[in-house]
């Protein structure tokens, strides 16, 4: 957290670049605003890793089919530690270790989201594992099995 505590410290896209290079290049470190009550249902995580992947990479360039509206946090990934609760989430504890997804954006310090959205991370996962589980099982997983036609018993070399 930064020094102050009524923010938080995220890694933001501020203009649309003509490459992923000079997007990457053009990210910025800002300090934004701590929400400082939760609803019933979502849960305050200090984000411990964020994973950039291909679609943050489009975006920086205003390529994505979802395309936020500037300045935006980037990263769509993420793992860190639930550190409070709403009154109605039951899913996750403080203290617990979790991975999320969502376009709000992950390269931040922390991040309030709906309870529903985050999964609890395997002990044997580190914090960059789980930032990058979604997008790179997912991907995988939809091209050997429903674009491949991968079944159980084949080989894959």
């Amino acid at each position: 957290m930064s020094s102050s505590s009524g923010t938080f410290r995220a890694v933001m896209c501020e203009k649309i670049s003509t490459s992923a290079a000079e997007g990457i290049e053009a990210a910025v470190l800002c300090e934004l605003p701590r929400k400082s009550k939760l609803e019933d249902d979502e849960v305050r995580i200090e984000v411990r890793s964020a994973s950039l992947n291909f679609p943050e990479l489009l975006m920086m360039q205003n390529k994505y089919q979802y395309k936020p509206q500037l300045p935006f946090v980037l990263c769509t990934e993420g793992a860190g530690v639930v550190k409070e609760i709403g009154s109605k989430v039951s899913n996750v504890r403080p203290g617990d270790r979790v991975m999320f997804a969502t376009m709000q954006g992950c390269a931040c310090e922390e991040l309030v989201l709906p309870a529903q959205v985050c999964c609890r991370l395997p002990d044997p996962l580190s914090f960059s594992q789980g930032a990058g589980f979604y997008m790179g099982y997912t991907t995988g997983y939809h091209a050997l099995v429903t674009r491949g036609r991968l079944k159980a018993g084949e080989w894959l070399l």
